[in-house]
């Protein structure tokens, strides 16, 4: 099943990611779901990189406290580096914060040009960065160092 045309944008995905993208999009909005019914914003960046073999802290760091967040990266940063945001790169994890340092949210880039979030009362999209009204509260691009 193809879905906004998943297949041809993100073709330089491996095949079980694709289709784990296919399964997430358009699920709703469950807050600290981990079972596939629906997903928040860190449940969804949890599974997709599951699938890419990557096992993340099943601690929920979108948890909408920036202290959280920065106390769960900051534990798991030896495997995390900060890249620019110009040199922005399929599952670099974005953190976007509040102005005011409160609520906090996560997205997950799949090219140089979409991402996929779980945003709150709403579901699964892929959105494009452009023009994005989240990119105005972009605070760090996050990459997972993954280690051959």
């Amino acid at each position: 099943m193809e879905i906004l045309g998943i297949t041809k944008m993100f073709k330089k995905l491996d095949k079980d990611v694709i289709k784990g993208l296919q399964l997430a999009v358009g699920k709703p909005y469950k807050y600290n779901c981990f079972d596939l019914s629906g997903f928040d914003c860190y449940t969804l960046i949890y599974y997709l990189y599951n699938l890419n073999g990557v096992e993340l802290p099943k601690e929920n760091i979108a948890k909408y406290n920036l202290k959280v967040h920065r106390r769960v990266i900051k534990e798991h940063l030896h495997k995390f580096s900060i890249v620019k945001f110009s040199d922005r790169e399929a599952f670099d994890i974005l953190l976007f914060e509040s102005s005011s340092n409160i609520n906090a949210h996560l997205g997950l880039m799949l090219n140089r040009t979409h991402f996929i979030h779980a945003n709150l009362d709403q579901t699964v999209k892929i959105e494009p960065v452009e023009a994005n009204i989240l990119m105005a509260s972009l605070r760090k691009v996050y990459r997972w160092k993954f280690i051959e």
